[in-house]
């Protein structure tokens, strides 16, 4: 598992680059996000690039968010979240729940 955290957020301010082409031909948009007074980046390849246009201030989106070194630092990043994503955070959700039964689980005589 990762450190992926998927949750709603409500966008404060959204800044769409422009489009730009990869070198291997693929289309991709650099995105910045307020969301709850911090900024986060993402890079969105493809049909995400339409999605994410649409956004605007106020917008609430459902989105995966983590961290990623670069240059030495640790960056704030966000991405759509995938499937897989929800079904990690779930799994960890269920496993949270399932250490508390068994903490409380009445001890057999």
């Amino acid at each position: 598992m990762d450190d992926t955290i998927v949750k709603s957020v409500v966008i404060e301010q959204i800044d769409c680059k422009e489009t730009k082409t990869a070198k291997n031909g693929n289309l991709y948009c650099s995105v910045g996000i307020k969301a709850a007074g911090k900024w986060y980046n993402g890079l969105m390849w493809g049909d995400a690039i339409q999605t994410v246009s649409k956004w605007k201030s106020g917008d609430k989106k459902m989105l995966a968010f983590f961290q990623e070194e670069w240059k030495g630092k640790m960056m704030s990043k966000f991405k759509l979240p995938t499937k897989g994503d929800m079904i990690y955070q779930e799994i960890d959700a269920i496993k949270a729940r399932l250490t508390i039964i068994e903490q409380n689980k009445p001890t057999q005589q």
